[in-house]
């Protein structure tokens, strides 16, 4: 895999990991606070979107060998 790609595979996952945690943070600790309750279907937009991509790095990966 090309450097730039490597690269956008690792941002990918690191975007992963950091919607994970904020999605279930969002979840777990709304408590009618109107800020967090703003920002979790942004959270959950991202989160889907950015399991796509990296699905597709994944695949790439498993292509590749």
């Amino acid at each position: 895999m090309d450097k730039k790609l490597e690269e956008l595979k690792l941002l990918a996952e690191k975007i992963y990991n950091l919607s994970s945690v904020l999605r279930n943070y969002c979840k777990t600790n709304s408590n009618n606070i109107e800020e967090i309750e703003n920002l979790c279907p942004l959270i959950e937009y991202i989160h889907n979107n950015i399991n796509t991509l990296n699905s597709i790095f994944i695949n790439m990966d498993l292509q590749g060998s």
